[in-house]
């Protein structure tokens, strides 16, 4: 994925993102997804999900279940378009990762 001005954006919140702070980086993810394209917006957040999650062997639990907290927030408080975007897009790269030799 190339590293956009949201790309980098959104993987300065994932960086951010832990058990103590979802509120408050949900609402600055909110505001990004306000402020670009659902889709676009969507696609960018589980592509860097995706990838942090294959490099952070260690930290995935935690990882997943705030990624989890924070799509969850944005599905109720964007629109169910930008939850259900977000998971489609991590099933799909999961399946395209599953599918490789």
């Amino acid at each position: 994925m190339p590293r956009t001005p949201l790309a980098r954006q959104i993987r300065g919140l994932l960086n951010r993102l832990g058990e103590t702070n979802i509120e408050p980086v949900t609402k600055q993810m909110v505001a990004l997804f306000r402020a670009n394209s659902t889709g676009r917006s969507a696609r960018c957040l589980a592509d860097t999900m995706v990838e942090a999650a294959g490099a952070a062997a260690g930290v995935v639990k935690s990882l997943i279940a705030s990624s989890a907290a924070m799509t969850a927030g944005l599905h109720i408080i964007v629109g169910q378009t930008a939850g259900a975007a977000v998971l489609e897009r991590v099933v799909r790269r999961i399946q395209d990762l599953a599918a490789l030799p």
